[in-house]
């Protein structure tokens, strides 16, 4: 199993993709599974962004395009399976590790959920990443709450 963020999985994924799509028929255990967190954002470098900086998102250079990497697992003869609702997660993944081949699922998920060190330390960065929500204006409000929520929760 192995977990990826959408860009990671756009700048090498795509392509390690080919590759099991070659090999896996000649392995003893065909269950490999890829989860795709979709969100269409360099989440890790806007987060970064706003806790060491205090910097707005740019989304100029962290937007991702769409891609379909449930579809692309099938036209790979892979299996793809697109998560899209939270109520599906134990199914999906009864599916994936049940397979017959490898599985990429693409579970789509929400960029404004913060990224943070585990508390207290977290507790820190808040008026950095807070800073920087404010600074994004209105595109920053969903993200700002689920900091304030995060970090309330957190005792932060």
């Amino acid at each position: 199993m192995a977990l990826a963020g959408d860009g990671a999985t756009q700048m090498t994924g795509l392509a390690e993709l080919v590759t099991v799509a070659s090999r896996w028929r000649d392995w003893a255990d065909p269950r490999f599974v890829l989860l795709v967190l979709a969100n269409r954002d360099l989440a890790e470098v806007t987060w970064e962004q706003r806790e060491m900086e205090g910097e707005p998102r740019f989304d100029t250079s962290q937007s991702l395009p769409d891609v379909p990497y449930a579809g692309w697992a099938d036209l790979l003869g892979l299996r793809g399976i697109r998560l899209d609702d939270p109520a599906d997660v134990d199914d999906v993944w009864r599916a994936a590790l049940s397979a017959d081949r490898p599985v990429v699922i693409e579970a789509v998920v929400d960029a404004d959920v913060p990224l943070l060190p585990p508390f207290p330390a977290g507790a820190q960065k808040l008026d950095s990443f807070r800073d920087a929500l404010a600074q994004e204006g209105e595109a920053g409000e969903h993200a700002r709450a689920l900091l304030d929520e995060h970090a309330a929760h957190e005792g932060g």
